[in-house]
């Protein structure tokens, strides 16, 4: 049980980090030499992440 406490604190901090990189899309967008795939690839690793916590919580309620 705690280690999944530490895993959701843990991904709950790469989510973080990974919502301020979306929010300064348009930063990014400015910035040349960032392809449309490095885009998707940010856009896809924050999906996955988000999905990640959802399973975490998931779990964890359902073990209580």
């Amino acid at each position: 049980m705690k280690d999944t406490a530490v895993w959701a604190i843990g991904i709950g901090v790469i989510l973080i980090i990974a919502w301020g990189l979306l929010t300064s899309f348009r930063f990014i967008a400015i910035v040349p030499g960032i392809p449309i795939l490095v885009r998707g690839a940010m856009f896809a690793l924050f999906i996955g992440l988000t999905l990640c916590i959802i399973l975490v919580v998931w779990e964890r309620i359902r073990e209580q």
